[in-house]
């Protein structure tokens, strides 16, 4: 039987670092972290630049090819590659989980805070609360640049039609993809967290790893959010951003 490769699409503060360490548990899953990310060549030792081997469609196969050598699936950034790679991409790949966020609003200030904090998400094992509390203090104490509100305008627009694009091609063909809301996947509600979970797993045809399930569910928990209230109203005109683009199509701050 041939073994069947994924990608996870996505954009940034979708909890697609989560949704890595989760199916990394596997002992029959490899996910590799952004492979067309030109800075992860700083990340580890030895780590490639796939990106810049990619100069037309016809450089897309042997890098694929080169990726599942190693790894059954990866996870990119919707902005990464331009449209007509990633269709291309998704037309090769054999399953595609489309990772995004409901709240693309929070998702794009939640994205500026990380970029002027230099931190995007918790590793510790232990839980967020400690490293929450660190974060908010070194914020606190740190002077922030106002929010640019054109660049927030950019974003949430990209984000919104890249989202919309990719969702409308899948749904066209005959390509076996999930449709997955970080909403979903950090639920308040337990069972919902923990059925999303059964679901990514199903989807790939392997079982829960049943003896790492309380280090999955600790890995979703809602503790380990990042952003809030506190942390928005650090930037001078979060209520500025709010009232200009907060509403139905891009969700709300506060």
């Amino acid at each position: 039987m041939k073994k069947e490769n994924f990608i996870i699409l996505t954009h940034e503060r979708s909890g697609s670092n989560a949704l890595v360490r989760i199916l990394n548990q596997h002992p029959k899953l490899n996910v590799m972290v952004e492979p067309f990310n030109e800075d992860r060549i700083k990340w580890k030792k030895g780590n490639k630049n796939y990106k810049q081997e990619i100069s037309s469609l016809e450089d897309i196969d042997p890098v694929l090819s080169e990726i599942h050598e190693t790894h059954n699936g990866f996870k990119t950034l919707m902005y990464q590659l331009p449209q007509e790679y990633y269709e291309y991409i998704l037309d090769k790949e054999d399953k595609i989980i489309l990772l995004h966020r409901k709240n693309l609003l929070q998702a794009t200030v939640s994205a500026e805070i990380a970029k002027q904090t230099g931190v995007w998400d918790f590793t510790k094992d232990s839980g967020a609360k400690k490293d929450t509390k660190k974060i908010l203090s070194d914020m606190k104490e740190k002077k922030f640049k106002p929010l640019d509100m054109g660049h927030i305008r950019k974003a949430v627009e990209f984000l919104s039609n890249s989202t919309l694009h990719y969702k409308n091609l899948l749904r066209k063909s005959n390509k076996s993809f999930l449709d997955i809301l970080y909403e979903d996947l950090f639920s308040p509600l337990p069972q919902k967290r923990r059925g999303m979970i059964e679901k990514i797993f199903d989807f790939l045809d392997v079982e829960i790893p049943s003896n790492n399930m309380q280090k999955i569910e600790s890995i979703v928990s809602p503790d380990r959010k990042m952003n809030n209230k506190k942390t928005y109203e650090l930037f001078v005109n979060t209520y500025e951003i709010e009232a200009e683009l907060g509403g139905e199509k891009y969700g709300h701050l506060f």
